[in-house]
């Protein structure tokens, strides 16, 4: 199978979050768990990880087991599996205080619009971000694809776009206009 983006071999999936795009999302969340980490590359004392290991912060695994309940959880995912962990962060949302999502700027994948249409905010970043080598600890230049964070708390964007509609009109917003909604891409700030 053949697809549109190139990738290389310094294009890894055990790239880290910058620290400082981790630290602004933890001061406003207050994160429990990281959910897709390993021991070496674990932004929280807890950590989910795809292979078991005997770390006293190992709490499961992301994709298999269920999250823990009331947690602030951290989610930047290995991006060639973005679309598992996407299902597994929409599955628990409902459990946790809140899931942060970070993912590629993907709009065309049923991924993100999955997570568009369970987040409470989408923020896309304005510039491609220099994830962390985790061996050199060096950022890294050469990541392909913009990126969007999805807050995924309470209630929908889509979910408060289509009472606001109902609101305004006086009348459900029905098949036709929930149809029309789910194309639309959001840029919230």
């Amino acid at each position: 199978m053949t697809t549109h983006r190139k990738t290389t071999e310094a294009t890894k999936d055990d790239w880290r979050t910058p620290h400082r795009i981790f630290s602004e999302w933890n001061s406003r969340f207050w994160f429990d768990v990281d959910c897709a980490a390993d021991e070496a590359n674990a932004l929280c004392e807890k950590f989910m990880a795809q292979k078991p290991t005997a770390h006293k912060g190992y709490t499961g695994n992301a994709l298999h087991d269920s999250w823990e309940v009331g947690a602030a959880a951290w989610l930047n995912p290995p991006f060639s599996e973005a679309g598992k962990f996407a299902k597994a962060a929409i599955r628990n949302a409902p459990l946790a205080r809140v899931v942060v999502v970070l993912v590629p700027s993907a709009t065309d994948t049923r991924y993100w619009k999955a997570l568009a249409e369970s987040a409470s905010e989408v923020w896309m970043s304005r510039g491609r971000i220099k994830f962390v080598n985790p061996e050199t600890n060096a950022p890294q230049s050469n990541n392909p694809i913009g990126s969007t964070i999805f807050v995924l708390q309470g209630h929908s964007v889509r979910d408060a776009f289509m009472g606001f509609f109902d609101a305004v009109t006086g009348r459900p917003c029905g098949k036709f206009g929930r149809a029309a909604f789910g194309d639309l891409t959001l840029n919230i700030q």
